[in-house]
């Protein structure tokens, strides 16, 4: 008797634990999607917000990768800003757009932006799988930084007065870099990548 009340309390305690750490998670994820203190609701369509990064105690997030560089460095070309350039292999298609130069406020370095959709088991899966990332290459082009976006519509879209535009249904969303760029990237009104 007293084993299956040891069970019991046991399973009971288990499932109290559970169910806090399911709550604070929430509360975690719902902070990290919030604008940061520096956004600006412009109008019922618009926010504008820096992404300020402390570069002591951050790892750098880039990374020296030579065949990613190799497969973004070829668009880098100030004719196809703003294109579409579509590549494609027996399995694969990616849609790289080069978006232009984005200039760090703090650090006064610029950065190199692309976007990358690529759709991957063309002629192998039932069912191919997507894969959407947002793309800095440093000015001196040698690193690359990357950040998995969960759907292809969270890409920016273009870049005008040194921010980074979103668009998401009928919000704009501005974003600006200070102090290098972040481990991880939060833009209000989407998330966290």
């Amino acid at each position: 008797m007293t084993f299956s009340k040891t069970i019991t309390t046991l399973l009971f305690t288990c499932s109290f634990i559970a169910c806090k750490y399911l709550d604070n998670t929430k509360n975690i994820n719902k902070t990290l999607s919030e604008p940061s203190v520096n956004s600006n609701k412009v109008s019922n369509d618009i926010y504008i917000d820096t992404v300020f990064t402390k570069t002591d105690g951050i790892q750098n997030k880039y990374l020296f990768d030579v065949h990613l560089l190799s497969k973004y460095l070829v668009h880098l070309n100030p004719d196809l800003i703003d294109s579409i350039v579509v590549m494609e292999s027996k399995t694969t298609k990616s849609q790289v757009t080069y978006l232009g130069e984005i200039m760090d406020l703090k650090t006064r370095k610029s950065h190199y932006v692309f976007t990358d959709f690529t759709i991957i088991g063309i002629n192998e899966m039932e069912s191919p799988r997507g894969s959407t990332k947002l793309i800095f290459i440093n000015n001196s082009k040698e690193e690359i930084a990357t950040y998995n976006l969960s759907m292809p519509d969270e890409r920016p879209n273009r870049i005008i007065d040194n921010q980074l535009i979103f668009q998401m249904d009928t919000i704009e969303i501005r974003l600006s870099i200070s102090g290098g760029l972040p481990n991880v990237l939060c833009i209000p009104q989407i998330d966290c990548y």
